[in-house]
């Protein structure tokens, strides 16, 4: 494993999860505008967003641990 794998994977973590939520809620924003949200598993997408959210661990925690994976590293 390389020093910098950590580091990576926290910063993809953060990225992806907030990227994933963003997306599910401007689906949720778009379809229920032309009132498709429940033919279009809209809020499926949205459940699973903060369903992984918690799973997973929230983006604070993920922000740091990147935090403190970026001042090892540095040190």
């Amino acid at each position: 494993m390389r020093p910098s794998s950590p580091l990576a994977a926290a910063t993809a973590r953060v990225a992806g999860s907030d990227a994933f939520y963003l997306a599910a809620k401007e689906n949720i924003q778009t379809h229920g505008g032309m009132g498709f949200t429940w033919e279009m598993d809209c809020h499926l997408f949205y459940r699973r967003a903060k369903l992984m959210a918690v799973q997973l661990g929230s983006n604070p925690h993920w922000k740091d641990r990147l935090v403190h994976l970026w001042n090892a590293q540095a040190a």
